[in-house]
């Protein structure tokens, strides 16, 4: 019974060596802020869902980034994809950027189709490239400050959102008026809720805070509302109503709106992307949770 005894202390001992606190590192080294920018980049040339049309490689400054053969980038989508707040880190200053398609259904072809430089970015700042146009640079916009929200411990809380404008009015033709979204009221039922600027082709919103009312009482919360947009003049700022544009194949015109569900205290980035007279490439908006 003693060397039960003695051998039931040396294994709890063996056990409690092992839930010893433990320096746990990971292969990773932080950003040089002093000398480097984060950066994602994002398709939104208006192209059809297809294969065809997807990215398999892209390459910035140099360094190729890969899928393992599968696919990079879907049309008006970005990378680096697969969780929240992921960026590249690249030298500050001009960066070139390069996509590929698939070659032969197979194999990446050697050629990029598209070559551009995404141009002034800052040590320490993060951005957001977006590749509009086959045969153009890129448009570099910052990525700015989320706001920040406190708990949720109320049935009417807050999201944070940034919207971007991509639309364009005919293949090849962006957009030249502006886009002012409205959200609608929730006792109302009309979209009479503006929220932040008018924005043109190629430009974005603030962050904005979106309400949110809280449908479960016990649980993060989160409501799904309806928005739409009033087209803008780019010259003269004059209200022309509410977007419309092709809706299906068969060339219907209606009225634009959407709804997306909204959690509190998360940040979302909504991307307006499409051809408002397109019956194939139809107007929509894309969504990443920022945060």
């Amino acid at each position: 019974m003693k060397y039960l005894n003695y051998i039931a202390f040396l294994v709890l001992l063996a056990i409690a060596s092992a839930c010893s606190d433990k320096n746990v590192e990971y292969n990773m080294e932080p950003v040089d802020t002093a000398h480097q920018a984060e950066l994602q980049i994002f398709y939104m040339a208006p192209k059809t869902a297809v294969s065809s049309n997807y990215i398999y490689q892209v390459g910035i400054n140099g360094i190729n980034y890969a899928n393992n053969g599968s696919t990079l980038i879907t049309t008006f989508n970005g990378v680096p994809g697969g969780a929240v707040g992921m960026y590249y880190t690249v030298a500050s200053g001009d960066v070139t950027i390069t996509l590929f398609h698939r070659l032969d259904g197979v194999n990446i072809d050697a050629q990029p189709f598209y070559t551009g430089k995404a141009r002034g970015l800052k040590a320490g700042g993060k951005y957001q490239v977006f590749v509009v146009d086959d045969n153009a640079d890129p448009i570099v916009l910052e990525a700015g400050e989320m706001p920040t929200f406190g708990g949720s411990t109320q049935t009417a809380e807050y999201c944070g959102t940034k919207w971007y404008n991509f639309m364009y009015e005919a293949d090849g033709t962006p957009s030249t008026d502006k886009l002012q979204l409205y959200i609608q009221g929730d006792s109302t039922k009309q979209y009479d809720e503006p929220l932040g600027k008018p924005i043109g082709f190629g430009e974005c919103t603030d962050w904005e805070s979106l309400h949110v009312t809280k449908t479960v009482y016990n649980s993060q919360g989160y409501q799904s509302r309806y928005y739409t947009f009033h087209v803008i003049d780019g010259t003269t700022g004059e209200d022309k109503g509410q977007l419309e544009y092709v809706s299906n194949t068969a060339g219907r015109v209606k009225a634009f709106t959407d709804y997306w569900t909204w959690y509190i205290g998360r940040q979302y980035r909504l991307y307006v992307h499409g051809v408002r007279t397109s019956k194939t490439v139809r107007v929509a908006v894309s969504r990443w949770t920022a945060y």
